[in-house]
């Protein structure tokens, strides 16, 4: 089958690898084997391969729900304003849907914005993203046997320009069910997304290609008047160079061929697609950090948040919780926590974004928060970053420098470190022995935990932490640290702020300390 170009390379690098086998699964007896590195051929629908070596019931999916929020999310934030190419494609198949018509979908850039910013709709293409060859004549083939009465065909010039002899064929068909949209740019638009269109910072001297060259050689600029060569074919066409004009085109059906002409120019194309695509990035971003498990308690007085540390969930608030009878409670599982299945989004600031949605999701007003450890440094970059949405915080056990320069690298590697020894984990032994030798060593943290070793309360800690291991707390370390904090001791400052820690955290009752003095 046909890959897109960087899978390809993905494959190629794998199969080349030492100890890798490929394996081709496929229904009929079809070679599939383009660059003859199969290992095992099996026979067979992959459905059955699956169930053989999952069971009736897949294994469910971390990525799947996570990923169609994203997909939704990204979807809600585009704006597509102006009479664009990314607009035209939206149009073109909002009157496929409308029309319920068929659609057939041009290579190249039509394709692509079609996919990125077209509404869903099955759409068919000419082998995939690559080959502007013969489209014409493809499409008129489609809509001849397609059900509906008519096709929408999304075309740039450069592909009608190498197929217009076919514009004979769709005039002498025996019904016109193809209808035609030309996106005339001047040229070659899919050519201004390569790096050498823009010479980025760092490319040779004598690779520097001028405007004048990358024109001539990749721009592929004309002056064909296509509504004049379509009619030359004996078809009907008109121009559009508005949206409001392209719409009411698109529904008029005497016309045979569309030529849309958008307000930007070609070499604007790529501001204009990078514009609209970077807040559908953001939001897909946000949407999957944003995947936070929660319990929330109903009652009275202002609401408060409580947020638990590193390797905990919101089991171990349930005590605070109790006392908090008759407040409104919001209980979270941070980030690879608890039943948080959170994919992305563990960095600090993404923890934060993650936080504050979740608080502007259910309430109108602030809110209070208490953490404890990663929890409580949370908290306060919460109210740094929104203090409007965050009310009182009480921040236990909380660190509070931001670290720079050499400090802050060696912060980085040693997280970094503890974390890789936190992925090797593989059993509820591995865990126990991690929190026993480890993480809750006598020694630990300049000897913080021996009185809680000592004591009757480790063990409950233990049972809370093993009935609950964290998915990935490792990413919340690594990219979550003391490393990659804010400094918090200007919010930590505030008269709305208390500041708690134990009698024997130096380190904490040392940043507390600092900002008294």
């Amino acid at each position: 089958p046909a890959f897109a170009p960087a899978t390809r390379a993905w494959l190629d690098a794998a199969f080349c690898a030492p100890n890798v086998r490929k394996v081709v699964v496929a229904p009929g007896r079809s070679r599939i084997d383009d660059d003859f590195a199969t290992s095992v051929r099996v026979e067979a629908p992959p459905y059955m391969i699956a169930r053989a070596l999952y069971g009736q019931i897949f294994p469910p999916s971390k990525l799947l729900k996570p990923l169609l929020r994203a997909g939704m999310a990204a979807d809600e934030a585009l704006d597509i304003d102006g009479f664009s190419e990314p607009f035209i494609a939206r149009a073109v198949t909002e009157a496929a849907s409308r029309h319920q018509a068929g659609l057939f979908v041009s290579n190249s850039m039509p394709i692509r914005d079609c996919d990125r910013f077209g509404v869903p709709i099955r759409a068919e293409a000419n082998r995939g993203l690559a080959g502007i060859d013969g489209v014409v004549a493809t499409a008129l083939g489609y809509a001849e046997n397609h059900d509906a009465d008519t096709t929408y065909l999304l075309i740039g010039d450069q592909a009608m320009l190498h197929d217009a002899g076919s514009l004979r064929a769709v005039a002498d068909a025996h019904q016109r069910r193809l209808r035609i949209v030309v996106v005339d740019n001047g040229g070659g638009g899919i050519f201004s997304f390569l790096p050498l269109a823009s010479n980025p910072e760092g490319i040779a001297a004598d690779e520097i290609v001028s405007e004048e060259v990358f024109e001539t050689l990749f721009g592929a600029t004309h002056a064909v008047d296509f509504v004049r060569l379509v009619e030359a074919h004996g078809l009907t066409a008109s121009r559009a160079s508005s949206a409001s004009e392209f719409e009411r085109l698109l529904d008029d059906a005497s016309l045979d061929v569309v030529v849309a002409t958008p307000e930007v120019q070609r070499k604007d194309n790529v501001a204009i697609h990078r514009a609209l695509e970077a807040p559908a990035v953001e939001a897909a971003r946000r949407s999957m950090s944003h995947n936070l498990a929660y319990e929330r308690f109903h009652g009275n007085g202002p609401p408060v948040v409580l947020l638990h540390g590193l390797f905990g969930s919101r089991e171990d608030l349930r005590g605070l919780q109790a006392e908090l009878a008759g407040r409104d409670v919001v209980m979270v599982d941070l980030a690879g926590h608890g039943a948080s299945a959170t994919e992305a989004g563990y960095s600090y600031d993404d923890q934060v974004d993650g936080l504050l949605a979740l608080v502007e999701k259910l309430y109108d007003g602030p809110v209070d928060m208490v953490g404890y450890s990663l929890g409580a440094r949370l908290a306060l970059g919460c109210k740094l970053r929104r203090p409007s949405s965050i009310g009182r915080v009480v921040a236990v056990s909380a660190r509070l420098v931001g670290l720079e320069g050499d400090a802050r690298d060696a912060r980085r590697r040693a997280d970094k470190a503890l974390a890789a020894r936190v992925r090797a984990l593989k059993c509820d032994a591995d865990w126990a022995s991690f929190f026993d030798d480890v993480w809750y060593a006598e020694g630990a943290k300049g000897g913080l935990w021996g009185e809680l070793r000592n004591s009757g309360a480790y063990d409950a800690v233990r049972r809370r932490r093993l009935a609950r291991l964290p998915e990935n707390a490792a990413a919340s370390l690594e990219r979550a640290g003391l490393g990659d904090q804010p400094d918090l001791r200007d919010v930590a400052s505030h008269d709305d702020v208390l500041l708690v820690h134990g009698a024997h955290d130096e380190r904490c009752a040392g940043d507390a300390a600092a900002l008294d003095a």
